[in-house]
């Protein structure tokens, strides 16, 4: 497996402005990166944003791909994502932390960051929205305090454009293997986006996960990784 940190995050360059954020720049860098390891076709694996980039990818480059793992994640920002998306945020608003973690939302969504810091810290404050069992957030808290924040790629991401838009239209052309594997308690792409993508994919098959949210692999570790193994064989896919 090979681990790519997108543009602008990690260990990876920043842009020379924050108006190369598109999903074009996205997947021409996968399509980099895949002729770097001389590779014909491959695989690719993408979470919530990431799987917006993997399945544009397909899309342009679909003699390039053997199969998509499409994790957490949705067609892209239309009507309908921004109605489930304000319906799933509402049927939290009963819970304790719902006041604190829904202003951060709100200022990380609609005020663009300037230092990863601060982007960092309101990040953190989201967090509960993100988990369905809190008790194993707090179990998993320092991973996520200890993780890298790029405020340059966020607000790139906005002026590029990339928060915007949808492949929904063009999910039809996707025309390789793609497993989806959606937590039944995630609020920023839920199973309603999963089944979405799920009919509009034509060779896919969808994994609901119960009790995980947006980080499914966290929550239900066990399930997860046994129900990888199961479906990519029934998708094609070969152990090299």
């Amino acid at each position: 497996m090979v681990y790519l940190e997108t543009r602008g995050t990690g260990r990876s360059e920043r842009p020379e402005t924050t108006k190369e954020y598109t999903l074009g720049h996205f997947t021409d860098d996968l399509e980099a990166l895949r002729k770097h390891l001389k590779q014909d076709q491959i695989w690719l694996m993408g979470h919530s944003c990431g799987g917006l980039q993997i399945m544009g990818y397909a899309l342009k480059y679909p003699k390039r791909v053997k199969g998509l793992i499409v994790l957490s994640s949705f067609p892209g920002y239309d009507d309908e994502y921004s109605l489930d998306f304000q319906a799933q945020v509402a049927r939290r608003a009963k819970e304790p932390w719902f006041p604190d973690a829904n202003q951060a939302l709100s200022i990380l969504f609609h005020t663009p960051q300037t230092k990863d810091e601060e982007m960092r810290s309101l990040f953190l404050r989201t967090l509960p929205f993100f988990f369905h069992n809190q008790e194993i957030l707090k179990r998993n808290a320092p991973a996520f305090e200890g993780a890298a924040f790029s405020a340059n790629a966020h607000r790139g991401c906005g002026e590029s454009g990339f928060f915007s838009g949808s492949l929904a239209p063009q999910l039809h052309e996707i025309k390789v293997p793609t497993l989806i594997v959606v937590g039944s308690d995630d609020f920023v792409c839920s199973p309603v986006q999963a089944q979405r993508l799920h009919l509009g994919i034509p060779c896919s098959k969808l994994l609901l996960i119960e009790d995980a949210g947006h980080f499914i692999w966290v929550e239900q570790a066990e399930t997860f990784f046994s129900g990888i193994r199961k479906f990519l064989p029934e998708l094609g896919y070969k152990a090299q």
